[in-house]
């Protein structure tokens, strides 16, 4: 899969992400709107979960959810310290 966004008028690939990715967990959560088109570049299985099927997900199996929550925390700051480093480097230049 990967990420594309229009910058400048012209679209982009912005990021790539391998099997077993999890996408869009930023605007499922905070509800605010999506930033980036993702697009299956191969054949691909996609799996698409609504709100409240996650919350009764985590309403019948707890440890999974918690399980969840964990890799979803991970992941978030992973991509706050990546966007940090980006954004020293442009600082830097």
């Amino acid at each position: 899969l990967e990420f594309r966004r229009v910058l400048f008028r012209s679209e982009v690939r912005i990021a790539k992400v391998n099997r077993g990715a999890m996408v869009g967990e930023t605007a499922f959560f905070s509800g605010a709107a999506r930033i980036a088109t993702v697009r299956a570049v191969i054949e691909s299985q996609i799996f698409y979960l609504r709100a409240d099927d996650f919350e009764r997900l985590r309403s019948d199996r707890p440890k999974l959810g918690n399980r969840f929550d964990h890799y979803l925390i991970r992941k978030l700051s992973k991509s706050i310290l990546r966007r940090d480093e980006l954004l020293a480097e442009w600082m830097t230049e």
